[in-house]
């Protein structure tokens, strides 16, 4: 893959191709590499079966066909099922920690992207905040609740832990157990576990945009205005997350009417506004 690929955080988001602003899906044959929106998550996939999936925010999941056992090397480690390696580093050593470690792969110089916070992390050292942590994070471990089917197949302890810190250091941030909870739903979904309901207005609502909804499990791509794009790249997983409401299509971030989903051209989905490249003949 010669292009550089851009995720963007911001709202809406201007991902981008080899410095050329795109409109979600797309599929890039020239670079090889499919982008959709699955649910809450942006995901890539590539012919050679890598996908990457992203939330745009906190949480990302790597996945590679066992072939590539062994071959790989970078952040995510060597990929030979044995965690006590993975930290090795451009010259092939170990590199002493999770943050000596990631500074050595940076590629580049990026603004706001340090090496971490070495010996000054934050810790949670008040036991009344950690009592509170856990309460609010067992939901994810709970034999009696919402992922209580995935216990077996998807180990919860390590997200309980993070859990437990992520919400104990932020002081208490909604947003930091939601965020947390989520992660552990996409990991069993992303198994194939059927779990159960775990949102509600009034707990970790994910404040869907004008025209969409909120759906707990659904099949990815039914709503895109141009699912020929990623037509044969899609997950037949389905997944949590905002989609649009009957007579509306996704549009990049936004549900439009079908009637202004705009056209596909090269495999390059354009806005109804991108009038340059949309004919009246090109339009879906």
């Amino acid at each position: 893959m010669d292009g550089l690929l851009t995720l963007s955080c911001c709202s809406p988001p201007p991902h981008q191709i080899a410095g050329v602003t795109v409109t979600l899906p797309v599929n890039a044959k020239a670079l090889g590499v499919a982008i959709y929106q699955h649910g809450l998550y942006t995901v890539l996939q590539t012919p050679f079966g890598l996908s990457v999936s992203y939330d745009l925010a906190h949480s990302l999941f790597v996945s590679l066909p066992p072939e590539y056992r062994g071959q790989t090397c970078g952040l995510c480690g060597n990929f030979n099922g044995a965690a006590q390696d993975d930290f090795v580093t451009h010259n092939g050593s170990l590199g002493k920690d999770a943050f000596h470690f990631a500074a050595d792969w940076k590629s580049e110089a990026v603004p706001g992207c340090d090496d971490g916070c070495h010996d000054s992390c934050p810790v949670c050292e008040d036991e009344e905040s950690l009592v509170q942590s856990k309460s609010q994070c067992w939901v994810i471990q709970d034999p009696d609740g919402p992922f209580s089917s995935c216990h077996s197949q998807v180990e919860p302890g390590p997200y309980l832990s993070d859990c437990i810190f992520d919400l104990c250091v932020s002081g208490g941030a909604g947003s930091a157990l939601c965020e947390s909870i989520q992660t552990y739903a996409a990991a069993c979904q992303r198994a194939n576990i059927t779990i159960s309901p775990w949102r509600s207005e009034a707990f970790c609502d994910p404040g869907c945009q004008v025209n969409s909804h909120y759906k707990f499990c659904e099949p990815p791509c039914q709503d895109s205005c141009v699912q020929s794009v990623s037509q044969g790249h899609c997950s037949p997983l389905c997944t949590e997350g905002c989609f649009c409401k009957d007579g509306y299509r996704r549009s990049a971030a936004s549900c439009v009417p079908e009637k202004q989903c705009g056209c596909v051209h090269n495999g390059w989905h354009y806005p109804v506004s991108f009038l340059a490249q949309c004919t009246e003949q090109a339009f879906w």
